[in-house]
């Protein structure tokens, strides 16, 4: 972990901006998902992904119980109590942990999102994220870098 925060660190004294989050889900408490949010507030990030652990076969968070929809909605409203400037971005799991639900992270926070496939599993077709932030009277577009 100090070593991550040295290089976030590192990255805002070049001037490049952060783009940093986490996972939730992992069997860490709530204590903890606010401690990260506090501490990606003091690190001053631009972008926080927020992940959805998607527990997969053959990894050692394998027998994870998936995150109830319910509970990634009130950890995404707390990071955004914490973190009101910051982009909020979903990220992997969204689609397996939120379902139906995908568009209540919208309103609870969240004002990005990656579309399309991740690094290790499918996501649902770009189309159905357009037309869920049609739905809620939103555009897709490029998310802009908070200054």
């Amino acid at each position: 972990w100090s070593d991550r925060v040295e290089t976030v660190k590192n990255l805002k004294a070049a001037g490049i901006q952060a783009c940093t989050g986490g996972i939730i889900g992992m069997g860490e408490t709530w204590e903890e998902r606010v401690d990260l949010a506090l501490a990606l507030r003091e690190l001053e990030v631009e972008s926080v992904p927020l992940n959805l652990l998607n527990p997969r076969q053959g990894t050692p968070l394998e027998e994870r119980p998936k995150l109830d929809a319910y509970e990634a909605l009130k950890a995404i409203a707390i990071f955004r109590l914490i973190l009101p400037e910051q982009i909020l971005r979903y990220a992997g799991g969204r689609e397996a942990v939120m379902g139906d639900l995908q568009a209540l992270g919208l309103k609870a926070g969240i004002n990005a999102m990656l579309i399309g496939h991740y690094l290790t599993t499918l996501g649902q077709p770009p189309e159905k994220d357009l037309a869920m932030l049609e739905s809620l009277g939103l555009e897709g577009g490029e998310a802009p870098i908070p200054k």
